[in-house]
Order: structure tokens, then C-alpha cells, then sequence
């Protein structure tokens, strides 16, 4: 019997808990592996996650599956303040996706060529191609949110984001078929 299998055998049916008993194969993980009740009650906490979200990943790769087939794209926008497990959620989103139908795109700060563009197009230089997902680690939001508290954006820079932000966004729907 494989270590998760056992594992499982030991899990009693409430996610996270630890048997009451502790049974043989719980005694032989113990001793073979030298581990202590806190690590193994980790290990089936992982296990069990991971084993939760298998439906959504098969899910996931039916739908990058139907995008390649129909040749659509599809843009996946990540926002959040720093270490608020973007990253994290990014991997485990694409973790057995196919990795030649999907790009993860994480902007730095502008560069002096593209201070000197259109705002959006360093964005819309990274937009997926046909059959393709693009996950953006920090989007066109930061505009709105992030960069006008740490001032890397005038208040007419960002005014000017928040005018035309919505008109960006009609362009990318109205516009996803024709890419």
C-alpha cells in the first residue's frame, strides 16, 4: 500500500481530523516514516485538499480543451495586495493544464519605453492568442488600486485610467472574437 493510500485508510471521513483509534497502518506510517501526529494530521490536510479540487482541475482542462478547439482566448485577471497567494493560486490553477495552450504574465514595474505608451498596451501586447489563456499576476487594476497609494501614478494618470478603463474593457469583449 503507497503512503497516501495509507493515509486515507487513517483519515476518518472528517476532513483534517485524526482517527480516534489509532489503527495498525497508522502505526506503521508513524514508525517507517518517523513521523509525528501534527505532521501526518498536515499530511492528510494536503492530501484531502488536493483531492477536492481534482473535479475542478478536470474541469479546467475540458475547458482549455473546448478554447484550443474553437480557437477562442480567454484572460484570467489575478489582483490582490502583496503575498496574498496570487502566486500560489496561480500554480495550483495551473497546475495540469497543458502548458503550451496557457502563459502566466507577471508585469513589473513600467520600463522608460513603456512609460512612454498607452497605458494598457504593455497589457495588451501579452493577450492571448487563439486557443490560448493568459493569467495576468497583477492586471491593468493596479492603476486604480495599487499605484496611486505608493505614487507611481500622477492623480491625472490615474483619473485618466479610471475614465477610460470601462471603454478598454467593452473594446476586449466586443472585439474577443475578431482577435
Amino acid at each position: 500500500m503507497n503512503r497516501l493510500a495509507s493515509l486515507e485508510v487513517i483519515h476518518n471521513e472528517e476532513p483534517g481530523a485524526m482517527p480516534q483509534k489509532k489503527s495498525r497502518c497508522y502505526e506503521k506510517i508513524t514508525e517507517e516514516y518517523g513521523l509525528s501526529d501534527k505532521k501526518i494530521e498536515s499530511i492528510i490536510t494536503k492530501y484531502l485538499k488536493e483531492k477536492e479540487l481534482k473535479p475542478y482541475q478536470a474541469e479546467r482542462i475540458k475547458l482549455q480543451q473546448y478554447l484550443n478547439k474553437s480557437n477562442l482566448r480567454m484572460i484570467v485577471l489575478f489582483e490582490g495586495r502583496g503575498v496574498a497567494a496570487k502566486g500560489g493560486t496561480i500554480r495550483r490553477v495551473t497546475r495540469y493544464m497543458n502548458e503550451k495552450h496557457y502563459r502566466v504574465i507577471a508585469m513589473g514595474k513600467a520600463t522608460e519605453e513603456q512609460r512612454s505608451q498607452w497605458f494598457s498596451q504593455k497589457y495588451v501586447s501579452q493577450f492571448p492568442r487563439g486557443g490560448e489563456v493568459v493569467l495576468f499576476d497583477r492586471s491593468w487594476y493596479s492603476r486604480a488600486m495599487v499605484e496611486p497609494v505608493f505614487g507611481f501614478c500622477s492623480p491625472e494618470e490615474y483619473k485618466q485610467f479610471m475614465r477610460g478603463v470601462v471603454g478598454f474593457e467593452k473594446d476586449i469583449t466586443r472585439q474577443v472574437r475578431s482577435w
